[in-house]
């Protein structure tokens, strides 16, 4: 019998005998934690089973519904603007709190999250990246997402790929058993890749394989919100932070085009939605070590917090300007959701 499976058995025994959330009780008299948990876009449910839907490895509406209902018996519902001003008013959490965010803005946000949030009475904070949504660039990665997908390995190799991109790693396809994995392996590896670089040789390793490639951009590739459906949500209990202008790689920027990035942002949405913006989220949201140089323009321009995509939970004693968030995984069972949601709220 495999050990992960065993493991597993044990994990999911331990699950039902409510030893996770016995064991945050033991915990929790010490220091209440605030989990964030990190989404970005949904699955329509019409592509579930496609190359490119496996690749963007996104929750669909059934799983996500299944989040919704697990977080509900697991801590109390919040926003982070909320449990943020609770912390900076009381210097603690009133309990284990959880509170949902999605970054970029994407259409799914609307489509199908916003109905369940609503069916739910659940609030969540959406950090909108304005340049996409008034037009002004498409995502890079949603553009690979679809290269990979249609990517025909007859006509070229991963080792074609690599070179125009400048993918010095080893070949991410050594251990695929199919193309369907390769394609995945390598679009994992290219998007890691591209997180590292500047937005300049992002932009020139896309644009030669676009041209290696013969790509036209798909029809049905993710679409941002719009600002009506912004507005509608706005007025309904849905908060809204920035996620910068154009979501640049942040390390590359001087002070004033951080400035720029960030309060062109923040500018626009207060303006679109009559609210104050005082959310947060870094694009990519691993560099921890350089968002200490960002934190100050925040801090001096109405910002209250910040979210990274750095895993963990926080507390009353976290710096509010480098949030951990989490994710959950894309099921619908109720009892690996209970147990995941638990040990995240147990790590240290």
């Amino acid at each position: 019998m495999r050990a992960g499976f065993v493991k597993d058995l044990v994990r999911k025994s331990l699950s039902g005998l409510g030893y996770y959330r016995f064991y945050r009780r033991l915990k929790r008299s010490r220091s209440r934690k605030l989990l964030i948990l990190m989404y970005h876009d949904l699955e329509g449910g019409s592509a579930a089973d496609s190359t490119a839907s496996l690749l963007r490895s996104k929750p669909d509406k059934a799983q996500f519904e299944a989040h919704l209902k697990a977080v509900r018996t697991c801590g109390e519902i919040t926003t982070v603007e909320e449990a943020v001003d609770c912390i900076k008013k009381t210097g603690k959490l009133q309990d284990d709190s959880i509170a949902i965010t999605f970054d970029d803005g994407y259409r799914a946000v609307y489509d199908i999250a916003y109905p369940l949030l609503r069916k739910y009475d659940i609030p969540a904070t959406v950090y909108l990246t304005t340049g996409w949504i008034d037009g002004e660039f498409i995502p890079w990665w949603e553009d690979i997402a679809d290269m990979i997908a249609g990517l025909d390995l007859t006509k070229h190799s991963i080792h074609d790929i690599c070179e125009v991109t400048g993918l010095q790693a080893e070949r991410p396809d050594q251990t695929a058993r199919n193309d369907t994995e390769r394609k995945m392996l390598l679009h994992e590896t290219l998007a890691d890749h591209f997180r590292e670089l500047s937005d300049r040789d992002v932009g020139q390793r896309m644009t030669e394989l676009a041209s290696m490639l013969k790509f036209e951009r798909p029809d049905n590739q993710p679409r941002p919100l719009n600002w009506d459906q912004i507005r509608e949500m706005s007025e309904n209990g849905i908060r809204f932070g920035s996620h910068t202008r154009t979501h640049p790689n942040l390390r590359d920027y001087d002070a004033s085009e951080l400035e720029r990035e960030l309060l062109e942002s923040k500018s626009e949405i207060e303006h679109k939605i009559e609210k104050p913006v005082t959310g947060f989220a870094y694009p990519y949201g691993r560099d921890i070590e350089f968002y200490a140089t960002v934190r100050p323009i925040l801090s001096s321009n109405g910002f209250s917090y910040a979210c990274t995509a750095a895993a963990g939970n926080n507390d009353c004693k976290s710096d509010l300007y480098f949030l951990l968030r989490e994710t959950l995984p894309p099921t619908t069972s109720g009892t690996i959701l209970d147990r995941e949601i638990n040990l995240d709220f147990s790590r240290q």
